[in-house]
């Protein structure tokens, strides 16, 4: 997995696998935020296999995938909003 943190609270990575939930725990987060449209990747790292993972381990997960005609003023304050009313990183 290769995360980064880009502001004190919010971290950023490529995909993720499934495997990588109990890590992202481990480090302190509390939300994943999936930006992912299931159509970019196979059935094992879809939205809901990484949302079981996430869940299982304790993480809240949110579902706002992006593409280039989604990513709207709108969809980009929900994303802030998501952020902003997590309970950690």
């Amino acid at each position: 997995m290769d995360m980064r943190q880009i502001a004190p609270t919010d971290f950023v990575s490529p995909q993720v696998d499934p495997s990588d939930m109990a890590e992202v725990a481990r480090l302190g987060i509390t939300t994943v935020i999936c930006n992912r449209p299931d159509i970019e990747v196979p059935p094992p790292l879809q939205a809901d296999a990484v949302e079981a993972a996430a869940k299982a381990a304790g993480l809240a997960f949110i579902r706002l995938p992006l593409t280039h005609t989604t990513m709207t003023p709108e969809v980009a304050a929900s994303q802030a909003q998501f952020v902003a009313e997590s309970t950690g990183p």
